[in-house]
């Protein structure tokens, strides 16, 4: 993966992560323990399976498109 792909999933996972957090919801995140398929807690899945969070990462970003103005630090 190279640099920019690298930081694009880093913002999106953080996007996922506040979209989650926002509404109190971890337990709804595609990437929470209960729903992985590595069956770990969500910092474990990106630093023990990063290919996985990465599949993950995208498939929610692709499902849960930037709107138009938002700002990328989200």
């Amino acid at each position: 993966m190279n640099k920019e792909a690298y930081l694009e999933v880093g913002r999106e996972c953080a996007r996922m992560c506040s979209f989650y957090s926002e509404q109190a919801r971890c337990i709804d995140c595609p990437a929470n323990w209960r729903k992985n398929p590595e069956k770990v807690d969500c910092t474990d899945l990106i630093m023990g399976s990063p290919e996985t969070a990465f599949d993950i990462i995208q498939k929610w970003s692709k499902e849960n498109p930037r709107k138009a103005g938002d700002n990328e630090s989200k």
